[in-house]
């Protein structure tokens, strides 16, 4: 290298030195500058609520609720979620507008009104912004990194209405509504503001002709679908603490966080209790059968993270390579007890999923994905077979796409194949809903008659194309995520404690969970450690009813 190629990457080498010091100081500086604003805008955010609901009492009893994360805060955390400080609320669209004509007639000096509707259909109320000022903030090598003379941060809390329309009371007009909705959203290039424009109008002409009549449920349907609250479950509205002030909520929560959270850990407890006998049953079989099998998913990460059950977790999940999962597959309905049943696409046809279950004989676990459908509901474990699966493979981007379009045609097919129990009789209220009812109930006939049995078999086919080739050491289930492990990891199995049982884990699960989970030790933060969201359960001993 001569003089001037070494001069050339020493300032080379110093330009990318300071560039990666310019980097790390201004993340360390973002970072530090969330720490410090986070509880003033808490603090800003609290007196917003408080100055709302005193404004909204003022002019006539204006109704709004919390939903989303700021209702997940209030119930969990008696306030802000960790981190954050802006407010999510919802209104109707009347209590909406009555809020607007208040604040144009009789504006607040305690906060403004950003109202974006023709935009976005939200309005956001904002405090004053609060200035803060903090000393210099010096680096760890002691260097003044920021100066903040010039500098101030701001505590800038917002609260965010979204508009809740009314949502079709028949299942056939709502699912019909959903699919117009879909078809204004395509149709719209919302990147552009006038086109986004447009959407939004169109949507609230959709939807004002579903606001005028009888309503069940709601729901935010722009920017984006929040989940539908049932009209019983909101009304009447409630207050309930928010830091130092209150905030109003639905009188029932649970579409977006239960809040009896001592109730429903009692009630997972019992369901525990029916896995672990069916769990028990799986493994005796198993073992007097020479067939391979081990505890996958959340329950592996139970064991590893706290020795047996996730305390939030009420079901158990085992896997098995090919071989033993057809061997089961074979001796099980004719070794299980009376009190199991193997479920399977052949035991039973119905079934919505890829992989099998065995289930407690007269329990009941009812969620509201499978409330109408007809198969047997029971308390179960589930079982998933593994593949061989090209991991670190060209072929395996193609092979994970064939896969997982089979998967969505599985998944279309059965989501379309609403049993007629599901479907709600009301008689039509005027001819565009006669004709949505019937186009709804064509489609839903043509995929009654559509066998399972063929999305399965092509399913099945495909998972199984590399099980002959003994030089891949990779093995993979597909659903209901997809999850891999390299042979030596899972093999040879080790039997282990489960909550009084004996059952078989991976060789390795820490590996395993690592390649699934990520940072698997990490214990999830209270609003997230929530079971399957069940409507209903009947298990051995007790049922849902008493806990009621």
């Amino acid at each position: 290298m001569n003089e001037i190629d070494s001069a050339v990457a020493e300032v080379l080498e110093s330009a990318y030195s300071c560039l990666s010091r310019e980097d790390a100081e201004k993340t360390t500086y973002d970072l530090h500058t969330k720490s410090l604003t986070v509880v003033p805008s808490q603090e800003a955010g609290y007196d917003l609520i408080s100055a709302f609901n005193a404004y909204c009492e003022s002019h006539g009893r204006i109704e709004y609720f919390a939903f989303a994360s700021t209702l997940v805060g209030a119930i969990t955390y008696k306030g802000f979620m960790p981190g954050s400080s802006d407010i999510e609320i919802g209104m109707t669209r009347a209590d909406f507008f009555r809020l607007e004509k208040a604040l144009r007639a009789d504006p607040s000096d305690e906060f403004i009104l950003d109202a974006y509707l023709d935009y976005e259909k939200t309005a956001y109320l904002r405090m004053p912004i609060v200035r803060l000022r903090y000393p210099d903030f010096i680096g760890e090598d002691g260097h003044l990194v920021y100066g903040n003379d010039n500098l101030p941060l701001q505590a800038n809390p917002k609260l965010r209405i979204s508009i809740f329309d009314g949502i079709p009371d028949d299942y056939d007009v709502s699912r019909a509504f959903y699919f117009e909705l879909k078809t204004l959203n395509r149709r719209y290039d919302t990147s552009r503001p006038e086109k986004q424009l447009r959407l939004s109008r169109a949507i609230w002409k959709l939807a004002d002709s579903y606001n005028k009549g009888p309503r069940l449920a709601l729901g935010r349907l722009f920017p984006s679908r929040s989940k539908t609250i049932k009209i019983d479950e909101l009304y009447p509205l409630r207050k309930i603490p928010f830091g130092p002030t209150e905030i109003m909520c639905p009188c029932v929560t649970t579409p977006w966080v239960i809040e009896d959270s001592d109730r429903e850990l009692e009630q997972v407890q019992c369901l525990q209790k029916d896995a672990l006998k069916i769990a028990a049953e799986i493994d005796r079989i198993c073992r007097a059968n020479d067939i391979g099998y081990f505890i996958c998913g959340g329950t592996m990460l139970g064991y590893v993270r706290h020795g047996g059950f996730i305390p939030w977790d009420d079901d158990i999940d085992v896997g098995m390579l090919r071989a033993d999962y057809e061997k089961f597959l074979k001796i099980a309905p004719s070794q299980l007890g009376p009190e199991f049943f193997l479920q399977t696409r052949e035991s039973d046809p119905n079934i919505p999923y890829l992989f099998s279950k065995v289930r407690l004989r007269g329990t009941e676990y009812i969620t509201a994905y499978n409330e109408f459908r007809d198969f047997d509901k029971g308390i179960c474990v589930d079982v998933f077979p593994f593949d061989k699966a090209p991991v670190g493979d060209w072929r395996m981007v193609e092979f994970r796409k064939k896969v997982d379009a089979l998967i969505r045609n599985h998944n279309s097919t059965v989501n379309r194949q609403v049993p007629k129990e599901g479907l709600d009789s009301r008689r039509a209220a005027n001819p565009i809903e006669f004709l949505e009812q019937a186009v709804m109930r064509a489609r839903h006939r043509k995929y009654w008659d559509k066998s399972l049995m063929d999305t399965q078999r092509a399913y099945d086919e495909t998972v199984t194309l590399f099980n002959g080739d003994d030089s891949m050491r990779f093995v993979a289930s597909y659903v209901a995520t997809f999850t891999c492990v390299h042979l030596d990891d899972l093999l040879p199995y080790r039997d282990v404690d489960f909550e009084g049982i004996t059952l078989k884990v991976p060789n390795h699960p820490e590996v395993f969970l690592q390649m699934q989970y990520g940072n698997f030790m990490a214990i999830p933060m209270p609003h997230q450690q929530r079971g399957h969201g069940l409507l209903r359960w009947k298990g051995t001993e007790k049922s849902s009813d008493d806990f009621s």
